[in-house]
């Protein structure tokens, strides 16, 4: 992968198609060569609306050659109530640009999901990673999810995203919790645990009992390891306890704001890290994020304990082409071609296939899909079934 901003986004809702409810480009910002404009939609009878585009922005949109669509809808199949925008961020190389979505409160999001049009200019083809959060009115991100996209110039690409509640916001106003929300409605006072500004030797330690950040004594325990305490860990992470989600272990994570802050796996064939897990704070979201501590999910390495997870967590699917170690929902126990609605219906290493109209649990395959097909079908568990994609250009499929 090359370096450098590769595709930039410059104009968004060109004519979005909406499901169960309006949705416009507001703005795009980002590096220097991202350009954005602002365009308003309004919904029609029937719930959908097609946003105008400005007369300054048509220039800019004739060198868009491709365009990427998103399918955005909850993981859990309950629509989403109260989300007023989604902001659409994309990362590649370390660099990300954002655009926002308007969208009406009163409208919930729901199947068969709300669709977004960006569109695209495109140098090279290559593969780009497209993080969403739905916010309510007051800023509060109710919401979050990624994907992978594989984006070639001249192109259409579609894409699912799954969008998974967070706790921070409060049904009476929009608002964040106490103790502040993901899109950082409420950082503690004191020190920067992505920036690291402590001394030799400390680490910035978040603590959401006292509602501060303060220089603490650290250690040398790398992202993902075990550790007792944070004065086990290296600066920049902090020792997460699991024990809340019942799962009794505790590991080193690193915090982040964007993609560049995380550390990468050395192993070629293991998922990026991304920055997209907010640390909970009693139950709900705080402002600060941490990376994914990238494993293997497939169902093969779940079986025999090598998804290069600590002892206590499992290694679980985010999108085509990340995963993390987390701790699994106690109700996570469906094994495979059992019904399901959701990914936490299904035990680690399964997922719930979204490409048929009944849903089942399938088994994770390595596929690194291309061209419609997958390159890689070695480690399906039942006879008769073969890895498929999930996405064009994703390192992971589903056996069917």
């Amino acid at each position: 992968m090359t370096s450098g901003p590769r595709w930039f986004l410059l104009g968004v809702a060109l004519g979005a198609c909406v499901r169960g409810g309006a949705a416009g480009g507001r703005s795009a910002s980002g590096e220097a060569g991202a350009a954005g404009a602002a365009s308003s939609s309004a919904a029609g009878a029937d719930g959908s609306a097609d946003a105008p585009i400005p007369e300054d922005a048509k220039s800019l949109l004739d060198g868009a050659d491709s365009t990427v669509v998103l399918t955005v809808t909850s993981n859990d199949g309950a629509p989403l109530e109260g989300i007023a925008s989604l902001a659409v961020t994309i990362q590649e190389d370390g660099s990300e640009r954002t655009v926002d979505f308007a969208h009406s409160p009163s409208a919930p999001i729901a199947a068969p999901g709300l669709e977004l049009s960006l569109a695209v200019v495109t140098p090279e083809a290559g593969e780009a990673i497209f993080s969403v959060e739905a916010r309510t009115a007051a800023g509060c991100t109710a919401a979050k999810g990624l994907a992978t996209v594989s984006i070639s110039s001249g192109m259409t690409a579609h894409a699912a995203v799954a969008l998974a509640r967070l706790d921070g916001c409060s049904p009476a106003d929009g608002g964040g919790a106490e103790t502040g929300t993901a899109d950082g409605g409420g950082r503690f006072p004191g020190c920067d645990p992505v920036s690291d500004d402590c001394p030799d030797g400390m680490l910035c330690e978040v603590s959401c009992a006292t509602k501060t950040a303060a220089c603490v004594a650290g250690g040398s325990a790398f992202h993902g390891a075990a550790c007792a305490s944070t004065a086990d860990c290296a600066p920049g992470t902090q020792c997460i306890d699991y024990a809340p989600a019942g799962c009794a272990v505790k590991i080193c994570r690193h915090f982040c704001d964007t993609e560049a802050n995380c550390p990468q796996p050395i192993a070629l064939a293991m998922p990026r890290n991304v920055c997209t897990a907010p640390l909970a704070c009693g139950g709900a979201a705080s402002a600060y994020q941490t990376c994914t501590v990238s494993c293997d999910p497939t169902f093969a390495a779940n079986a025999n304990g090598g998804t290069g997870c600590e002892d206590g967590l499992a290694c679980l699917l985010l999108d085509a082409s990340h995963a993390d170690c987390n701790c699994p929902a106690p109700a996570r126990t469906k094994g495979e071609g059992a019904a399901c609605a959701k990914d936490d219906d299904c035990a680690p290493g399964l997922a719930c296939d979204p490409a048929t109209a009944t849903r089942t649990c399938r088994a994770v395959c390595r596929c690194y899909a291309e061209n419609g097909a997958c390159n890689a079908d070695g480690d399906c568990p039942t006879a008769g079934t073969h890895c498929a994609p999930l996405v064009e250009g994703g390192v992971f499929g589903l056996c069917r």
